[in-house]
């Protein structure tokens, strides 16, 4: 083979020969060793239970449809108060919740993050609980509560004349809930019963405290639920007791538990 200086000559490269009892390669073959085109890599599923983006101070409202999501909040988040909603009549910048979530005919269903602040609150909001609240006129309520690491105390209300609610909290919960059912039922699981001092019943109204009562001091800043139904059912667990079911439910699925 003679190589010139400079110039390359494919023809002077030896040839292989062909082996006729191989089959040939065919361009189809050739483009499954390729990688994924764009469009390809774009339709793929995202991994279920991405923990989603950290907000603030936000406000879901539905109609007719039903609310489903997860949600992850930091309470020191600052958003500028011109792109949130307007307060309703009566409430100042204090009362604004750090998620608002409602739904006039449909249920909600919402896990919710909380995480540890990562900054400083604005001088004008400086509080000690995270705001909470869950809402249906008709349907059902059903809500989810985790903590990472540690966070502030926070404070949830959930309401539905009609709905059933469903309340899961984290075992780091210490304070009261206030329950209050009038044509209904309340339930509260064995474990979390059993960590969970009683205090009274009075006008539909169920008092529980969970946690060290003795910790209790004057007035009460610390964790909080309230659920309030006509005639619906309330139920309330820790968040992690079914993490042993052989599937895992819509909760799990959404923070990939």
């Amino acid at each position: 083979m003679t190589i010139t200086e400079g110039v390359f000559d494919s023809s002077q490269l030896p040839v292989a020969p062909i082996d006729d009892g191989k089959r040939a390669v065919s361009a189809e073959d050739q483009s499954s060793d390729l990688p994924p085109s764009y469009s390809q890599v774009a339709s793929s599923p995202e991994p279920i239970g991405r923990r989603p983006r950290a907000t603030n101070y936000l406000y879901i409202s539905e109609q007719y449809n039903s609310l489903k999501g997860s949600y992850a909040i930091d309470p020191s988040m600052s958003i500028p108060v011109s792109v949130l909603p307007k307060l309703e009549d009566g409430e100042t910048e204090m009362d604004r919740r750090n998620l608002r979530l409602r739904a006039e005919h449909g249920s909600v269903t919402a896990a919710i993050l909380l995480l540890p602040p990562q900054g400083d609150e604005s001088d004008d909001v400086k509080r000690n609980r995270t705001l909470l609240e869950a809402s249906s006129e008709h349907g059902t309520v059903n809500i989810r509560v985790r903590t990472a690491d540690a966070v502030p105390p926070f404070h949830l209300k959930v309401r539905s004349p009609h709905g059933s609610l469903t309340v899961e909290i984290p075992r780091s919960f210490h304070g009261f809930l206030r329950l209050k059912k009038e044509h209904s039922s309340i339930k509260l699981s064995d474990e979390l019963a059993s960590e969970s001092t009683q205090l009274s019943v009075v006008d539909g109204v169920s008092m529980w405290f969970v946690g060290d009562f003795s910790l209790f001091k004057g007035e009460w800043e610390g964790d909080e639920v309230e659920a309030d139904t006509t005639h619906g059912r309330i139920t309330v667990r820790y968040a992690d007791e079914q993490a042993g079911a052989s599937r895992p439910g819509f909760f799990g699925r959404l923070l990939g538990l």
